[in-house]
This record gives structure tokens, sequence and C-alpha cells, in this order.
């Protein structure tokens, strides 16, 4: 392991390989050369807690994602408990995207909630832990109340009760999880706003999976849409296949640092259950930047302490 104040410089190959349902192929190559022309410094500082181990690991975790974006370039040195970034000609994302967390989870969508709005923030505001269900099975996202039935006839493959189905009204006056209670505790419920949504909140189940059995992930264009494709390890891509098929015609949401970035039914347009192979795909109408910020998080793994910027 590094020790701070000593640079992390590593030259990297990953295998190429090809996504889940076809598309491009992507070779990630990751290095350090010399020579810098108009380099760009960001710097970040641990809790004062951290070990010259965690931080020697986030200083991997930043150089990593900065390769995957493709300065391979740059330079990231520690020293004490501060981290400084040397960019080739900028950032790539800005700082604060550079030193998410990264921690993804997995987790079963159990019912819709409307937006926490300024009306239900009275003296009846409900606080304590959320709970492990709907309030009723008629708000149910889950079988047999979510009727998902493939269909050559649809658009999208596929038809559903999905819009008939109402929010649970008892959800109103609960605040949403914060990021902090989110990533501390995941064995319980959580509930979301879906990012980039109308304010609409989803009551997610206890993680089932994380992101760690993630190994590679990269961004590319399907037209219309910029998604990213990740690879998990053997063992991940076990679980993966198990979780899809416990939740095979169901919602699984994909929650990262307490973001829940999207909210997909489990294969609907297929009648029963079939591998994904160690790969999965994931679209949640990101812009290209937010895409390639969001495969190079994936593709290092999560943070293994919290940075903030220095002021």
């Amino acid at each position: 392991m590094r020790q701070p104040g000593v640079v992390l410089c590593r030259r990297r190959r990953h295998r190429g390989w090809t996504p889940v349902l076809g598309g491009l192929t992507a070779l990630v190559l990751s290095g350090c050369a010399g020579g810098h022309g108009g380099p760009a410094v960001a710097t970040f500082t641990g809790p004062p807690t951290a070990t010259s181990r965690q931080l020697a690991e986030d200083v991997h975790q930043l150089l990593r994602r900065l390769q995957v974006l493709g300065d391979r370039n740059a330079i990231v040195e520690s020293t004490g408990n501060t981290i400084v970034v040397t960019g080739t000609t900028g950032l790539p994302v800005p700082a604060a995207a550079l030193i998410a967390p990264g921690m993804l989870q997995f987790r079963p969508v159990l019912c819709a909630a409307g937006p926490y709005t300024a009306s239900a923030k009275a003296a009846n505001t409900v606080e304590g832990p959320l709970p492990l269900g709907c309030s009723s099975g008629r708000y149910s996202l889950e079988a047999p109340n979510l009727v998902i039935s493939p269909s050559n006839a649809s658009a999208n493959g596929y038809s559903s009760n999905l819009g008939s189905i109402a929010a649970d009204p008892t959800l109103a006056d609960r605040r949403s999880t914060t990021a902090a209670a989110n990533v501390a505790d995941t064995g319980r419920s959580v509930l979301l706003p879906l990012a980039g949504g109308d304010g609409s909140r989803y009551l997610l189940g206890p993680a089932e999976l994380n992101g760690g059995e993630i190994t590679s992930a990269t961004a590319t264009y399907e037209a219309p849409v910029w998604v990213v494709d990740a690879r998990f390890s053997t063992a991940g891509a076990v679980g993966w296949d198990e979780l899809n098929q416990r939740y095979f015609h169901e919602m699984i949401g994909f929650d990262l640092d307490g973001r829940l970035l999207s909210v997909p039914v489990v294969q609907p347009n297929l009648s029963s259950f079939s591998s994904f192979a160690g790969r999965t795909k994931i679209a949640a109408n990101f812009s290209r930047r937010a895409a390639e910020g969001f495969a190079a998080v994936l593709d290092s793994g999560p943070l293994v302490t919290p940075l903030r910027i220095a002021r």
C-alpha cells in the first residue's frame, strides 16, 4: 500500500468486453505518463479519523476514475489527510462528482409515494423507521398486484397495470431518506424521489445486492439515449441473476448514494426469466457527461472513506 506523499501512478489494462444486448465493444486503458499541459488542480480532505491506508485506497479509486474518464496522465497525491488531484487539461467531471461515495444498492420497489410537499410539513409529520411494506395490497408494486404481460402488439413489448396503481397515501407525510441514512443502514427501507422526475417517490425495501461486485462499466450511446453497461464478477453475476429471478416482472430500484436513478421492471417483454450472463445495462435519462461520470464511479468502486472539497 502506498504511503502518504507518494504519487500513485500505475499502468493497468482492463480486458475488452461486449455489453449485453449488443452494442459497442469497450476497451479501457489506464496508465500514467509525464507531461501536463494546462493542468487543473483540485484539493480534497478526508475526515480526521481517516487512516493512511484508507486515504491511499481513495487515491487509487480517484486515479482509476480519472483514467476511465479519459485522463490517463492524471496525478493523484496524498499528504496527511489531504488529497490533491492534478488533471491534464481540466477535470473531466465536476469535483463533487469525482468524489461521489459511489455506493450503489439494488433494492426491491415496494410502492409509490407522492411528493413531500409544503402542505405535508405539518406538526403531524411521521418520524421513525419506514415500514417494510405498503399500507394496503392495492398500493403494492409487487406481484400479484402488479401484473406484467408480454405482448407483441405493444410498442414496448408488454402491457401492465402499472399506471392504475395509486401511490400509498400514508407515505405523504414521511420525509425522504437522507443520503447519510441511506448509506449508514442498508438493511432498512428507504423513501427516495426518482432522480430527474416530478418529485414522485418510491418506498424501497432493504438492499439485497450492491455495486461492489461490478468489475467494469462504460458509457455508450444507444440512440436516442446514453446508457451505462456494467459487468459483474463471477459471484456478482450469480447474485444479480438470483435477485432478478426473485423479482421477475417486478421492479428493482437503482440507488446510488441516496439518489434513485431508475426503477426498471425486470424483463417485462419475456414470459420467463433469462440469465443476464453477468452483465446489465442502466438507463436513467443520462447526459453524456453524467453517463461517463457514473460509469467511472462504478468501474472504480466506492470510496473507502468520504472526501470533501477543501475550502
